[in-house]
């Protein structure tokens, strides 16, 4: 490996204390700023980072390729980058049934420096590169497991045979490889080799045994302090079987198993000094086509009835918990249920806006997560414990159309509805995080006839074309604005964030108008705001219909950037 080297960065600039008394003075008398959440909505939390996730231009292209895409996310203000550690591609002879040779010995599934030379390159440079530009690097650890890892899937038409009861045991031990490499403290070694040579006719020649020697290579990877355990097992694609039929009834055997993964994971995370850093638990779904509801699947996962009381006897043993009851004994067999660092969640709606849809009660995307967040408290409550565990939004997104001409979101419902889902989780002080899935557009599945529904099935959901070209929706995730109430008044609640300057100390936005009857952008006010994440709450005197809209410039490099266009009817 070669000697680490910081990646070029353009120094910050901050406001003084003199630039943000002249930016507050120049506020216009007929606008009125306050820093106080709306009246009459939920307490708000201004520190929720901002989390994206793409594999594609990370995990499986260049390293320029991923670089770029870093940056780019970088420049619209990403906080977290959430990456899939896959099993299968750091393990040896992945599609192999037998246990490879190289982990004949026992402990050797643990030690990172036993897999194929190269398997973690891709993750190495990530870890390099996101610390090298201020960004914390996430890691899922998640499948495709290796063939040799799961068990013999008697219906492989009911998932993928890579997600058929992954091992236990060797799940544990892959996380202890990667906790182990990502510590903090661990180092590589580097192999040269000589021998003995002779000169003839200016040709070198080498003669003699060839000796080689390993040095440790002085820099220790940078650490990962971000992990979850394994994506949307809840979901049939990603873990098998969902259910079983146990004396004749249905039982979700999805959350019993992972209830064994997620504490093997987290033993093998704790084993390797991870035990101050972020764990989460679940990253299940609200995905329509999910076997398992989250919310069942949450009272199972914590061996609960619909009385939220711990389950005894048969009803216990069908999904692998205590048949007495114990609570004590749940708590201690299970630490990872109660003292992961939060629950993370996928509150997708795909199709629909950020609203209560009729005949949906049972819904769990953001409109209704009180009802996850109450079933979580409940099931915590059960045994005693806080209630309050936070949950983390680590995957969001709608798929648009175009390209995917089965979409049914159009571009601009994209960018408004991301920012509408900004403002609902900014309301909710339990959500720490909201997340957005993926930067560029997935490619078609060329091996299906072009347009056609399968050819179309991965995520259509980027901020960008797969060409590069930007959605509105890129403009919209970077400065992010809401008007709960969009009409006319003198006192209009506006909300919205500077993301880019996140961490970059006080920052001014300026608040433009346009009446509808004139084409003339015009100056509101100055709105500074302080805290880490750029969020900022102000009230406006809008007294004519038109448009609001959002303006930033960066100083460091001078560029402004403008949110999209709100109506004011």
């Amino acid at each position: 490996m070669s000697v680490r080297r910081p990646l070029s960065r353009r120094s910050r600039v901050r406001f003084t204390l003199t630039a943000i008394l002249l930016a507050l003075t120049a506020v216009s008398a007929a606008f009125i700023f306050t820093a106080a959440v709306h009246p009459g909505v939920a307490r708000a939390d201004s520190t929720e980072l901002s989390i994206m996730m793409d594999d594609q231009p990370l995990l499986y292209t260049s390293n320029a390729a991923a670089l770029s895409a870093l940056e780019r996310m970088k420049g619209l203000g990403v906080n977290v980058v959430r990456v899939s550690m896959v099993w299968a591609l750091v393990a040896p002879d992945p599609t192999s049934n037998r246990t490879p040779a190289a982990f004949a010995n026992a402990n050797a599934m643990s030690d990172p420096g036993s897999y194929p030379y190269g398997a973690w390159a891709r993750y190495d440079y990530l870890d390099e590169a996101a610390h090298s530009l201020g960004m914390t690097l996430y890691f899922d650890l998640t499948g495709p497991a290796p063939n040799w890892a799961v068990a013999h899937d008697p219906n492989p038409s009911y998932g993928h045979p890579w997600s058929y009861e992954p091992n236990i045991s060797d799940f544990q031990k892959f996380a202890e490889a990667v906790g182990t490499r990502y510590s903090g403290n661990y180092t590589t070694t580097t192999t040269s080799c000589k021998s003995q040579t002779i000169s003839f006719g200016g040709i070198v020649i080498p003669i003699g045994p060839v000796t080689c020697t390993q040095a440790a290579n002085p820099i220790p990877i940078p650490a990962v302090n971000w992990w979850s355990i394994w994506n949307e097992p809840d979901e049939v694609g990603w873990l098998t079987p969902q259910t079983r039929t146990y004396n004749g009834q249905r039982v979700n055997t999805s959350a019993s198993y992972y209830r064994r993964m997620a504490d093997a994971a987290y033993s093998g995370l704790l084993a390797t000094g991870h035990i101050d850093g972020t764990i989460l638990l679940g990253e299940l779904t609200s995905a329509p086509n999910s076997v398992t509801r989250p919310l069942p699947f949450m009272r199972d996962l914590y061996c609960v009835g619909g009385n939220y009381q711990p389950l005894t006897g048969s009803a216990a043993t069908a999904l692998g918990c205590p048949a007495s009851g114990n609570r004590a004994t749940f708590v201690t067999s299970n630490p990872v249920l109660f003292a992961a660092t939060g629950l993370a969640y996928h509150p997708y709606s795909f199709i629909e806006p950020n609203r209560v849809i009729p005949g949906k009660p049972w819904a769990t995307d953001l409109a209704n997560l009180n009802n996850l967040t109450s079933t979580l408290s409940d099931v915590l409550g059960a045994y005693n414990e806080p209630t309050g565990m936070p949950i983390y939004m680590t995957e969001f997104a709608y798929v648009t159309k175009p390209p995917d001409p089965y979409g049914n979101t159009t571009l601009s419902e994209q960018a408004t509805w991301l920012n509408q889902a900004e403002y609902l989780t900014y309301l909710m002080p339990r959500v720490k995080s909201m997340a957005q899935f993926l930067l560029y557009d997935l490619p078609p599945l060329y091996q299906y006839p072009k347009g056609s529904v399968r050819y179309w099935y991965p995520f259509q959901s980027g901020l960008m074309y797969l060409n590069g070209k930007t959605k509105p929706a890129y403009y919209a995730y970077r400065l992010p604005i809401w008007i709960p109430s969009q009409h006319t008044g003198q006192s209009v609640y506006v909300w919205g964030q500077v993301r880019p300057a996140a961490f970059d100390g006080p920052q001014a936005a300026e608040l433009q108008f346009k009446r509808s009857d004139t084409s003339t952008w015009q100056y509101l006010s100055t709105v500074v705001t302080t805290n880490s994440q750029g969020f900022l709450t102000t009230h406006a005197a809008l007294p004519y219909r038109g448009q609001v809209r959002l303006k930033w410039t960066d100083l460091t490099s001078g560029d402004t950037f403008y949110s999209r266009d709100v109506t004011i009817n």
